[in-house]
């Protein structure tokens, strides 16, 4: 099976995968393993920043700002479309926001 380069180095760098239609933001820390889904927003950069927005992004009080503020997004299932757009509003703390600004989303 073949795939396409920039795909593979995708899925062969540190990275976030968070899954796009769910109740609440799912983040996964992988290590450059996995190849993500095509349902999926990717989030690369450093490994240690990285581990950092992963525990972030899957705290309860995101959970809970995101209810907040995307509740009128939500599905008859409750699910809610997490794409780029709403994972970079998130607002991170300004002592760590410097440290994010080379992760890609």
């Amino acid at each position: 099976m073949r795939i396409n380069r920039t795909r593979y180095q995708q899925a062969s760098s540190p990275k976030i995968i968070v899954a796009s239609m769910t109740k609440e933001i799912e983040a996964y820390y992988d290590d450059g393993t996995y190849l993500a889904g095509k349902s999926t927003t990717i989030i690369q950069g450093e490994e240690k920043n990285l581990k950092l927005l992963c525990a972030i992004l899957n705290s309860k009080i995101v959970s809970f700002w995101f209810r907040i503020n995307y509740n009128s997004l939500k599905m008859s299932g409750e699910a809610i479309n997490i794409g780029p757009s709403q994972l970079k509003s998130i607002p991170i703390p300004p002592n760590t926001n410097s440290r994010f600004l080379n992760s890609r989303i």
